[in-house]
């Protein structure tokens, strides 16, 4: 049977990383700001060629981008009071069979079947596996190899009942 150790800490920059990544990908707040963006252009376009003028069509077009920038700062500024209280290191254990967690002031929880994993998304620089939808272990691609990465990645897409959009960046 396969075993994989890893512990590592999460540094208050790469939890905001985290954090910020988590609420901006789960919030409707990009796409709708993306979408306002968009239409504000196609109204300032369109008064144009029709001569009737942008009037107040270009705050559609520059709301978002201010708009974005303030939700971030304010993610931020909440990433690092939460950083104080929640889990910063961690020691797992991956194995065939399942996965054992070690994070927190509670101890050591008993080894979880990957069926547990309900979601799980890779981006460039961590995995995250999602035991439930707001519930996420983050795992920094720089504590495991290549040959332990593609380990978790193949056990955990296994599961049948993982989300197929959850694929990450």
């Amino acid at each position: 049977m396969k075993r994989i150790d890893i512990e590592y800490t999460l540094s208050m920059d790469e939890y905001s990383e985290v954090q910020i990544y988590h609420m901006m990908r789960r919030s409707n707040i990009v796409k709708f700001s993306v979408a306002l963006f968009f239409i504000g252009i196609i109204m300032i376009v369109s008064g144009m060629l029709t001569d009737a003028g942008i009037n107040g069509s270009w705050l559609l077009a520059v709301f978002p981008i201010p708009y974005i920038i303030y939700i971030y700062f304010k993610m931020k500024n909440i990433t690092v009071r939460m950083y104080k209280s929640d889990i910063k290191t961690w020691k797992i254990r991956f194995t065939d069979d399942g996965i054992g967690i070690n994070g927190g002031k509670k101890g050591e929880i008993e080894d979880m079947p990957w069926s547990c994993i309900v979601n799980k998304w890779n981006t460039k620089k961590y995995i995250f596996l999602f035991l439930s939808k707001k519930v996420f272990i983050p795992i920094p691609k720089r504590s495991m190899t290549d040959e332990q990465i593609q380990f978790v990645l193949e056990k955990a897409q296994k599961n049948n009942h993982i989300l197929t959009k959850g694929k990450g960046v």
